[in-house]
């Protein structure tokens, strides 16, 4: 009996020390997270947009991994989401965050037009605005100091795309162009077309704007008048992936997609490849493509199988572009490592609000911290799921560039462009790039571009253009007696169309009987008259 009552009092005072032990264990923990100074971001996205559903995504792993990483830091990123389809949202979303809520800074919002309006808002109040998708050059260089971009400006691709319009010995092209996405966005990509291929010497022919309500045979007309056309190079920017199948299918069905013509497309359509369709996909066989390069890593492999698992958690399917999620997700490394390297003390917020629902800009706070954040982001460099993080002039530096070609149900790389470099059909090694950046090494040979399988299923490079209608038969018609030949061109005269009293004909006759006898003695004509 002593011996029961000896075993439970040491038992009783194991379990008091255990509990001793988790109890103090927990107030430290628990003091170490009262000790860690909440930095506040806004997130200013389209939550109904397949842009902003990624990029929400995107950015909620982003902080899962890094303070998954990091758990020692005394810092910690707190989001506010703001909801923003429109400019009136997104400055609204912008006043709230920079006055009510007090941020630090804030990501986004997605399109040019709204971008502008919130990177005035973060100039005045001294909050910065985080960009991972505005690749406007009308931005470039930045309004504000407090406005940051983080994506690849339109007008790095488009000189790429010069370059290689000028290396395959063409001189002019055609245009084609989301007309939506310029009127909503307001990303000026035409006027920064334009200036830089005049800069490049190439010359456009033709722009043709295609709306994504436009229907089959508005398509299929347009396809008909480039058709028409001498210049058989096309160069597309669309984004919207429905409008992409119904593009590529009906140029195949009116003959723009066979051997002699050559099809490119931007960064907005060739970094979501792997989105499209089987049967578009293979509507663009031959099509030739140019994106930011992304250097293969383990981090980026393992982050691609978590991505397509967490995909399949949305009721609809997702289609976007996946270099905006790994732009997204690098952003919140950069501005928690920026954050962390600050150190200052928890900032005393203000408790007062103004009773107005929208308060005015004008009386807008300084942030007490922006400055110093601004300069530490720009100071932050790492290499991120999109490659290295660099910035320079408050930029970020120009990557080197990609050129895929289209064939079967996927794509292959056929080569690589920086601004620096020029051409060529390799690239360094992931080792390479991570003490020097991403090197092309120069090309000494003549073909700079591995071997290209064109529209038409041809590895001849189209020339470029073509006489309009040479692929059209040529119907001759012969009249064996001279009455005939009489009443032929009286049949003509009269359902052609005379202007200034000349005749515009589409064939022609042979008068004579003898002359066709001649040339076919032995075959027999069939008076079956059709022009």
């Amino acid at each position: 009996m002593g011996f029961f009552r000896l075993y439970l009092c040491s038992l009783l005072i194991n379990s008091i020390i255990i509990f001793d032990f988790v109890s103090a264990q927990t107030d430290i923990t628990s003091a170490d997270s009262n000790n860690q100074i909440v930095i506040d971001i806004g997130l200013i996205l389209d939550f109904g947009s397949s842009t902003g559903i990624i990029a929400n995504s995107c950015i909620s792993m982003a902080f899962s991994d890094f303070y998954t990483t990091y758990p020692h830091y005394s810092t910690r990123l707190a989001l506010h989401h703001k909801n923003s389809n429109d400019v009136p949202s997104a400055a609204s979303s912008a006043s709230e965050l920079v006055y009510e809520e007090q941020v630090d800074a804030i990501i986004g919002p997605q399109t040019s037009n709204q971008a502008r309006l919130v990177a005035g808002i973060g100039g005045k109040s001294h909050v910065p605005i985080i960009s991972f998708s505005e690749t406007s050059s009308s931005l470039w260089p930045s309004p504000t100091p407090y406005f940051i971009p983080t994506a690849v400006p339109d007008s790095f691709e488009l000189e790429g795309i010069a370059f290689l319009v000028k290396e395959l010995g063409w001189h002019d092209l055609v245009v084609i162009y989301e007309e939506d996405m310029e009127e909503q966005f307001g990303n000026g990509f035409i006027p920064s077309l334009t200036h830089t291929f005049k800069q490049a010497s190439v010359q456009i022919s033709y722009v043709s704007a295609i709306s994504i309500s436009s229907s089959a045979s508005h398509i299929k007309k347009e396809m008909r008048h480039l058709r028409s056309m001498q210049t058989r190079v096309f160069l597309v920017h669309v984004t919207c992936h429905d409008l992409t199948s119904r593009l590529f299918s009906l140029a195949q069905e009116v003959g723009m997609m066979s051997k002699g013509t050559a099809w490119i497309i931007t960064d907005a359509l060739s970094n979501s490849i792997g989105s499209l369709d089987a049967t578009t996909v293979e509507s663009m066989e031959g099509v030739l493509g140019m994106r930011p390069y992304i250097p293969k890593s383990k981090n980026l492999e393992n982050f691609k199988i978590r991505w397509d698992k967490n995909k399949q958690n949305y009721s609809e399917k997702v289609d976007g572009d996946f270099i905006t999620c790994l732009r997204a997700y690098d952003i919140v490394w950069a501005l928690a490592t920026a954050a962390e390297k600050i150190q200052f003390q928890q900032v005393k917020r203000s408790n007062e609000k103004l009773n107005t629902p929208n308060p005015a800009i004008t009386q807008f706070r300084i942030s007490e911290t922006g400055t110093r954040l601004v300069e530490e982001i720009l100071k932050t460099r790492f290499i991120g799921l999109s490659g290295e993080f660099k910035l320079k002039h408050g930029k970020l530096e120009a990557p080197a560039f990609e050129i895929i070609n289209i064939i079967g149900n996927g794509d292959r790389t056929v080569g690589y462009w920086t601004p620096r470099r020029g051409f060529s059909r390799k690239i360094s090694s992931a080792a390479e790039e991570e003490d020097h950046g991403a090197v092309v090494y120069p090309n000494y040979d003549r073909n700079v571009l591995k071997p290209i399988i064109w529209p038409g299923d041809s590895t001849q490079k189209p020339r470029g253009w073509d006489i309009p209608g040479m692929d059209l038969k040529l119907r001759v018609e012969a009249a064996l007696r001279e009455h005939m030949l009489t009443d032929w061109i009286n049949i003509i005269k009269a359902r052609l169309k005379i202007t200034n009293y000349i005749y515009y004909t589409v064939g022609f006759v042979l008068a004579r009987r003898n002359i066709w006898n001649r040339d076919r003695p032995n075959r027999r004509i069939h008076q079956n008259y059709r022009y």
